[in-house]
């Protein structure tokens, strides 16, 4: 999942940018318009790290996650476990915000705005996108995080 949206941004580029295969508005809209899309595509950034932080904090404060006492790697394969059920939820929301920045470019774009005001929010999406790939971390570190701040 992580991989197609961070590849629907050369889609969408794509679509702007290759003559005739979309219909933009001959005529870019008010700089206010381009105000206002950068201003959301900021706070929607924001956002995207904020509110899967919130997600995974109430579903830390829900849970009652006890590591296997076995060996080291059944108290890894557990924590994976445990980490992907509770965060796959946080980390899709995180995405599908990354991708709304994107959307914002688009949108941009079928305006009629000109590239060089579109490719920012492009930009920026992609980096969202990579400081978000999924790593075991993404899933483990936040439980970790939250057992070793309530035993620890």
């Amino acid at each position: 999942m992580w991989l197609a949206l961070l590849m629907s941004q050369g889609m969408y580029l794509t679509l702007l940018n290759v003559p005739g295969l979309i219909d933009v508005s001959p005529v870019p809209p008010p700089a206010m318009t381009r105000f206002l899309l950068a201003a959301m595509a900021l706070s929607v950034a924001v956002a995207s790290f904020v509110v899967p932080r919130l997600l995974w904090n109430s579903a830390l404060k829900q849970t009652s996650y006890r590591a296997p006492q076995d060996t080291a790697r059944e108290h890894d394969d557990a924590a994976l476990g445990q980490g992907m059920k509770l965060g796959m939820v946080p980390f899709i929301l995180g995405l599908a915000l990354n991708e709304a920045v994107a959307i914002f470019g688009l949108v941009l774009g079928f305006l009629g705005e000109h590239w060089y005001f579109t490719t920012p929010f492009f930009a920026l999406a992609i980096v969202l996108m990579l400081v978000r790939f999924p790593t075991e971390a993404t899933f483990v570190g936040p439980l970790r995080q939250s057992r070793y701040r309530h035993h620890g």
